[in-house]
């Protein structure tokens, strides 16, 4: 009787084990072949996979891969260069097991194997997991939204998830305001010659006003000198701390900006805010940090303004007619970021706050 007991266990251990991932993916060829054919070309990927024992896998269906084909012309080009794939496959590739129903409600911003070339960044590279309802997202750099189709397959090295669409690499700074809509950001950061800069910081939290904010105090904000632009924005940044909303709570918590002074965050009523501004998009991975969108420049000398205050943050400032230092600012690509707050796989475009941005294109470099 101990022994059939001792074999029974052996038995539900092995069963529990799984099979190897290439066994896996051969079982679900007909939906995952292209991120089969992927996996060959990074025989040391394949190989780390293999011996894992606790990993989550992304893996983009077919669908996924045909979508990204299109979105992106040079998608295909770009995957027979096995250095861009062990990055892109790297980047589906979660440390530690989650299964679907782990995926929480409060946002989780998990570590991949993807450590991304030529960034500051302490660590790899993060997607953010997140449970709304029956259905586990998945967003990426750009808050690019991804959806789990078929979750829980299990093999022997951790988990497997069926995702709808490919990841998008998280962007700098910059380039992430530059790409979302957030133009009058990406202009006021070249005017006051802090393009560059900023996507050279370690690990930052930069809060980017919209362009409806930057309009508020265009008027004023468009006649200072570059070296006072500079200062304003400079206090937009957190340096050597990354700080996704979910650790913010009620109680306040101040954090020394780029430029000296402290910008207060705390939560209220169920929003997030830095000083006065509410944060309207949150969580922006990028590729040194994190992005938050609020609604109104923060200002250095206004630092005790309070969530909710009637009081603006530039007493006295002249709104513009249009969106400030927008003329010379050139998006390479179009992004609509996803709101995490989605109760369904439908996209929340937040037209308000990109205004007449029309088209979506998605690159995955």
């Amino acid at each position: 009787m101990q022994v059939k007991s001792f074999l029974t266990l052996v038995f539900a251990a092995l069963a529990a084990a799984g099979d190897p991932l290439d066994t896996v993916l051969r079982k679900n060829n007909r939906t995952l072949s292209t991120f089969t054919t992927l996996l060959t070309i990074v025989p040391e990927l394949n190989e780390t996979l293999t011996k894992t024992i606790d990993a989550t896998v992304l893996a983009p269906s077919d669908d996924a891969f045909a979508k990204a084909m299109q979105a992106d012309p040079t998608f295909a080009q770009k995957v027979t260069n096995a250095t861009f794939v062990a990055q892109l496959l790297s980047y589906h590739v979660v440390t530690g097991k989650t299964m679907a129903a782990s995926f929480p409600e409060v946002p989780k911003f998990a570590h991949t194997l993807y450590a991304a070339p030529d960034t500051n960044l302490t660590g790899t590279q993060r997607v953010e997991l997140v449970r709304k309802g029956e259905q586990a997202h998945v967003f990426s750099g750009y808050k690019q939204m991804s959806v789990v189709t078929s979750p829980d397959i299990t093999f022997s090295g951790g988990v497997l998830h069926v995702i709808d669409s490919v990841l998008t690499f998280p962007g700098t700074p910059a380039d992430t305001a530059l790409n979302t809509g957030l133009t009058s950001m990406a202009g006021a950061l070249m005017r006051a010659g802090l393009f560059n800069d900023l996507n050279s910081l370690q690990a930052a939290t930069v809060f980017a006003p919209t362009n409806d904010a930057f309009r508020a105090i265009g008027a004023t904000a468009a006649a200072m000198e570059p070296q006072d632009l500079a200062r304003i924005l400079e206090y937009h940044v957190l340096t050597n701390q990354v700080r996704f909303t979910p650790s913010v709570t009620m109680a306040k918590m101040s954090h020394k900006s780029l430029m000296g002074e402290k910008v207060t965050l705390r939560k209220q009523d169920g929003a997030v805010f830095a000083n006065s501004a509410k944060i309207t998009i949150s969580d922006i991975i990028t590729s040194d940090g994190v992005m938050h969108v609020v609604d109104s420049v923060l200002n250095p000398a206004s630092p005790k303004l309070a969530p909710g205050s009637s009081q603006p943050a530039f007493e006295g400032a002249l709104q513009a007619a249009t969106a400030p230092f927008t003329e010379d600012v050139n998006p390479t690509t179009n992004y609509i970021p996803a709101s995490s707050t989605m109760r369904s796989s439908s996209v929340s475009l937040g037209l308000a706050m990109l205004g007449t941005l029309s088209c979506l294109a998605v690159v995955y470099l």
